[in-house]
């Protein structure tokens, strides 16, 4: 171990090290392990740097999330996700959230490489169910990321008959076009259009999803069909609609 008096000589001579520089951007009180917190930044010098110094991508933060699940979800360089994959003990770990694992983020945040890199892994499970029953095939169709459906299709491993937490296999969430809204009576519109929201709403905001997806059923066909099929529009609209909720309720305490 480099005593203080030589690690002062090395840091005026020579500054500080990769390592000592990641640590120091990326250590916290908070309990997320730094090579989780450098992922989650989406900092890939620095994360390439901690596991150079022997940081663990096992290592959880308080959501369950390891290095794995971050940068599955954030998307990374595939080398490095590559490397952190080689490291892990359990490719189908479950994050204890938003139950997840990290092929569910994949396929949810569209990244098509880590999805095809995941699949490759000898141990990966395709049909693993999390929150709301929704496997990997239930977000990709959900979010609406045709490649990584035909991708998980490809695979006879692929069980595309799973059901969800309402009997729903993954390929009935795919979405409806304008004409084939306008033909459905009213209250089955409203039913399946209420049906494909929720569970993508729920993702964002689990306590309020039952509230912002009876707000956004409001909206018409058009503005509807674009949530579904945008996720960042999506989001904002939520967020949108927290807003309006905290205003509501301020009015009325």
């Amino acid at each position: 171990m480099e005593v203080e008096e030589n690690k002062a000589l090395r840091l005026a001579c020579i500054g500080e090290t990769d390592y000592e520089r990641a640590l120091a951007a990326h250590r916290n009180d908070d309990g997320v392990p730094p090579l989780v917190a450098a992922l989650k930044a989406k900092d890939e010098v620095s994360a390439e740097a901690l596991l150079n110094g022997w940081h663990d991508p096992n290592e959880v933060d308080q959501s369950g999330q390891n290095a794995l699940h971050v940068a599955a979800e954030k998307g990374c360089r595939l080398p490095l996700f590559n490397r952190i994959l080689a490291m892990v003990q359990n490719v189908n770990a479950v994050t204890t959230g938003y139950r997840s694992t990290a092929l569910i983020l994949a396929a949810a945040n569209n990244h098509i490489d880590v999805v095809i890199s995941l699949m490759n892994h000898p141990e990966i499970d395709l049909n693993f169910q999390g929150e709301l029953k929704w496997t990997a095939m239930h977000h990709a169709v959900g979010w609406n990321h045709p490649a990584i459906v035909t991708q998980l299709l490809s695979d006879e491993r692929t069980d595309s008959s799973l059901k969800d937490h309402i009997d729903w296999t993954p390929l009935m969430y795919a979405i409806p076009t304008a004409a084939e809204l306008a033909d459905l009576p009213r209250d089955r519109r409203y039913s399946e259009m209420g049906n494909r929201m929720y569970p993508l709403v729920h993702k964002l905001q689990p306590r309020r999803a039952p509230k912002i997806t009876g707000m956004f059923l409001e909206n018409e066909d058009e503005a509807l069909l674009e949530l579904l099929q945008d996720p960042a529009i999506l989001e904002t609209r939520v967020n949108e609609a927290i807003e309006v909720l905290k205003a509501w309720s301020t009015r009325n305490n």
